[in-house]
């Protein structure tokens, strides 16, 4: 049983390895890249108040409805079918390179999430809908104070985007899909708009690092003969 999960460890590990490696290398534009993502959710912040009164006002019910069922598929739910689709061609086909692309985005998705889960419990940041004053109050373990950044569009973000640059023709659907999922997270006033930005370009930036470690053959020696 060990011998038959041995592989699978030693790629998760040969691919963490990797990002670290390219977070070193490229440790100036991921500074740069986190720069213009808090530029950009400030920037955002001041629409924060009109958009989420517009989702309450001008949106029907029944818009917000189908808002709540995208952010159910984006609840992880995205990720894992976008990965199995992914694992499954390259196990047909027989492409190493397709299985370790899965391998990066559900890696990536889970390093947001945790990333991500940990900011917004610590910010404690009340959502639209929770009808408290939009401040920073601190750690909070209630969900309707946990509202930066958002998490399923970091999560969502992240396993797309390592899938459009370790597989492209499934990231592209993938990234189509996070998209509706941030869009979601905004109609239902589960999330501000800036919650969504700087949720989105974290996991933008982890995907890539993923996505980039896989693309580049970071895989133990025994299993890159095979490619």
């Amino acid at each position: 049983m060990i011998s038959r999960w041995a592989p699978i460890w030693r790629n998760i590990r040969a691919l963490l390895l990797g990002v670290l490696d390219l977070a070193q290398r490229w440790r100036r534009w991921l500074l740069a890249g986190l720069a213009a993502i808090a530029i950009l959710g400030a920037l955002a912040w001041r629409w924060d108040a009109t958009l989420a009164r517009n989702a309450h006002e001008r949106l029907s019910p029944e818009v917000r409805r189908w808002a709540g069922h995208i952010r159910t598929w984006g609840a992880f739910n995205d990720t894992l079918a976008f990965v199995t689709v992914t694992w499954l061609i390259g196990r047909i086909r027989g492409a190493p390179r397709w299985r370790h692309a899965a391998l990066a985005a559900l890696l990536a998705a889970a390093a947001a999430g945790l990333g991500v889960n940990a900011l917004r419990v610590t910010l404690g940041r009340p959502r639209p809908r929770a009808g408290l004053p939009d401040r920073f109050t601190g750690p909070s373990l209630q969900w309707n104070r946990q509202s930066f950044p958002s998490g399923h569009s970091g999560a969502s973000f992240a396993s797309a985007t390592a899938l459009a640059v370790a597989a492209p023709p499934v990231g592209c659907f993938a990234l189509v899909s996070a998209s509706a999922v941030a869009a979601a997270s905004v109609a239902n006033r589960s999330h501000f708009l800036s919650d969504v930005l700087v949720g989105s370009g974290l996991g933008v930036l982890l995907g890539t690092l993923f996505g980039a470690a896989a693309r580049r053959g970071v895989v133990p020696a025994s299993s890159s003969g095979s490619q």
